[in-house]
């Protein structure tokens, strides 16, 4: 799967019931993802046709594996899911002058990052949305990591092109409220975190 430069995923928490054991691997067929959406939003319900279902998808749930991404600097994708999201690396692949790999599980998602030696793409526009009890629990959370992890002697320029927070009290999701916050990572992608609080 590539989404090199424009992607969106959006997930419940937890969005599946557990990881991979091994890189790129498929998740059990009896893992589904989780949703809250209303019916009209769903994608998990029972298909009708094939025109509901979509050209290539099968009447049983399809097997998530992973999402790849391009970057041009894997190094601050590195200290975003690693030092920020503190995320398990569950895959280091270099191979000299062609690219470098790097595979992390983050809430139960395969996340990739690919940089291409020779023909670096910048990520683009990725985001990942997850669903959370308490956005600004999250919110504390990340930004007391962000302050200790991160070197001392980065600039607050270089900081920013790592990660920036942005809290929204109130925002509509769809047919419901939330409490949102966007965690901003390196070259356009972000993770949102959603409480849904109530219809508008």
């Amino acid at each position: 799967m590539w989404l090199g430069f424009c992607g969106l995923l959006a997930l419940s928490a937890p969005a599946w019931a557990g990881e991979e054991s091994q890189s790129h691997a498929a998740l059990p067929s009896s893992e589904t993802a989780s949703t809250q959406r209303s019916s009209s939003l769903s994608c998990l319900q029972d298909g009708g046709d094939q025109g509901a279902r979509g050209v290539g998808q099968d009447a049983a749930p399809a097997q998530f594996e992973y999402i790849q991404i391009e970057t041009s600097d894997i190094a601050r994708h590195e200290l975003f899911f690693e030092k920020i999201l503190q995320a398990e690396r569950r895959e280091t692949i270099d191979h000299p002058q062609k690219d470098a790999i790097r595979g992390y599980c983050y809430r139960h998602v395969h996340v990739v990052i690919r940089q291409d030696v020779q023909h670096p793409r910048p990520t683009g526009w990725v985001q990942l949305n997850f669903e959370v009890p308490d956005a600004r629990a999250v919110h504390a959370e990340l930004s007391q990591i962000s302050e200790r992890s991160l070197p001392a002697t980065m600039s607050e320029e270089e900081r920013q092109q790592v990660v920036r927070f942005k809290l929204k009290p109130e925002v509509t999701r769809g047919h419901r409220k939330a409490v949102r916050l966007e965690v901003y990572g390196p070259e356009g992608f972000l993770i949102g975190f959603d409480q849904y609080t109530a219809a508008p």
